[in-house]
């Protein structure tokens, strides 16, 4: 496989990355979900987050401890 580095480029273009610092403002949070762009942006573990669980019911979870639900291996 070729190493496609317009592609990559291209790719990375699509999503929105950050430290905490922005991951706690909602300021940049929110048009990002208006315009239905990915993100991912890292928080405090004593953020509390809305989370949406398979059964459709919305938690607030404080981000370290949705954390500690991951299994190791997930």
């Amino acid at each position: 496989m070729l190493w496609d580095q317009d592609r990559v480029r291209d790719v990375c273009r699509a999503y929105v990355a950050a430290d905490a610092l922005y991951g706690s403002d909602k300021s940049l949070c929110v048009p990002l979900e208006r315009r239905e762009v990915p993100y991912v942006l890292a928080v405090r573990g004593n953020e509390v987050l809305n989370v949406l669980t398979a059964d459709r019911e919305f938690l607030r979870l404080k981000a370290s401890a949705l954390a500690d639900l991951v299994p190791e291996d997930g």
